[in-house]
């Protein structure tokens, strides 16, 4: 989790990505999406969208949106803003490198009859919703990464209104980016796509500011075709002194069945001139603690799949000119039939001490999703809920997330809890471990717990 302070850099979020429509054309479920704003070294300029003629252009003021250049935009069905039932919304601000884009997508369940008479259902359009369709990528003044980083873009696919399974062909990838994982989407759960940025890549050119990737979609025997954007976020050349330091794995985090090795590597920069000279010390994460590894004080680590259980965290501190840099890296064992993963509501970053994340942990074993969620996640209750149904509630006042059940004729407190126990390690931007009380499938994150970076660790037992 970070908690930017530097970059110059813009991300929206929405509530819904998605109004759905059943086949009488009538909309079902989410009336309106919100759309917020944060930003970090800049300042907003006004939101926009992409009209027929692929055009970027004002979002019309409406009673909706008085201002178009406020932190938030409310998106609805009626507004004349969607193209072939997509509207592509885009923040702009005083940095024309410097954006963020959104996609809200009309979904129908079934076909629509004929003039005159009534139509059967039919199986619906396909639609593919992307979680990340755009993301900035630090780079050095000369255009170079700043570190290696990981881009995840979670996916979904509809037939209709109905979630259906399906796959993703990542399509050409630019120097420096590589494929890390691609996890089909099921009827119950997102897909996930996560690319590998390797540091110090121009990413195919130093002047190269911007690119696309496409992602083509298999859902029931047909394709569809999205674009992911990547764009660089280059610091201003008053900026070349400071030290970028981060820990990657050249070959890979995952070992199988505890054999083989893992080799640890560093990457260190002073602006754009990379450091040969410093010292290191190795650290391994144990019950909630670091542990200095003896011996350990060269630039790389090598590891062998006999210590990593599950997974296993490992921290490098480099001391440079009288100063330490810590950055912390986690490596898998992928032999335990139970494999577990983090996502989180707002994704991964805060910006400019505003706002809040929600992290929560999913399981699976043999593909099969156990432990699931009881409900969605979400500020707002469910529309149209059902005596019994779940909602775990986004209070961002009280800073906290509350599982919620409904009796039927309101809301109130569940007593229910989900059957595995999930206990939460944190540590701070120096890779010092810190007193971490929160507990539960899903937490609340307000930025005052992120001071610059905070590494979370979830185990996950019976």
């Amino acid at each position: 989790m970070k908690n930017a302070t530097n970059a110059r850099l813009a991300y929206v979020t929405a509530d819904t990505y998605v109004f759905k429509y059943d086949t009488s054309s009538t909309l079902v479920g989410a009336s309106q999406a919100t759309l917020t704003a944060q930003v970090q070294g800049v300042t907003i300029s006004k939101w926009q969208y992409k009209n027929s003629s692929g055009n970027w252009t004002d979002y019309p003021t409406t009673s909706d949106n008085t201002s178009i250049t406020g932190g938030t935009l409310v998106v609805k069905p009626t507004h004349a803003v969607f193209v072939d039932n997509v509207a592509q919304i885009k923040l702009v601000t005083s940095d024309s490198d410097v954006f963020d884009t959104v996609t809200i997508t009309k979904i129908y369940d079934g076909a629509k009859g004929d003039k005159g008479a009534t139509g059967s259902a039919g199986s619906g359009g396909i639609s593919i919703v992307l979680g990340n369709e755009t993301q900035s990528i630090a780079c050095t003044s000369a255009g170079k990464t700043s570190a290696a980083s990981t881009i995840s873009i979670p996916f979904t696919g509809y037939v209709g209104i109905t979630q259906t399974a399906c796959t993703c062909a990542v399509g050409t990838l630019p120097t420096g980016i590589t494929l890390k994982t691609n996890t089909a989407a099921t009827a119950t759960a997102a897909g996930l796509i996560e690319l590998s940025v390797a540091a110090s890549s121009n990413l195919g050119a130093d002047a190269t500011l911007t690119g696309n990737i496409n992602l083509a979609f298999t859902i029931s025997g047909k394709t569809a075709t999205k674009v992911f954007t990547w764009t660089k976020s280059k610091a201003g050349s008053n900026g070349t002194s400071a030290v970028v330091f981060s820990v990657y794995a050249p070959n890979g985090t995952i070992v199988q069945n505890q054999s083989g090795k893992l080799m640890l590597a560093t990457s260190a920069y002073s602006g754009t001139t990379a450091i040969t000279s410093a010292t290191y010390q190795w650290a391994k994460y144990v019950n909630g603690t670091w542990t200095n590894i003896s011996g350990t004080t060269g630039s790389t680590l090598e590891v062998s799949g006999a210590d990593i259980i599950n997974i296993q965290s490992y921290r490098c501190t480099m001391t440079y000119s009288s100063k330490n840099y810590v950055d912390v890296i986690t490596v898998e064992d992928k032999s335990d039939p139970y494999v577990s993963e983090m996502l989180s509501i707002g994704g991964f970053t805060v910006k400019n001490n505003l706002g809040g994340l929600v992290p929560y942990i999913i399981v699976r074993t043999n593909q099969q999703e156990v432990d699931a969620l009881l409900g969605i996640i979400s500020e707002t209750a469910p529309s149209s809920p059902k005596s019994g149904d779940f909602w775990y509630k986004i209070d961002h006042s009280a800073k906290s997330i509350t599982l919620m059940k409904y009796s039927g004729s309101a809301w109130a407190n569940a007593t229910e809890k989900q059957s595995l126990t999930y206990t939460w390690y944190a540590q701070d931007k120096d890779g010092k471990e810190v007193t971490f009380t929160k507990t539960g499938k899903v937490i609340y994150l307000s930025a005052a717990d992120i001071d610059s970076l905070l590494t979370l660790q979830c185990d996950v037992s019976n």
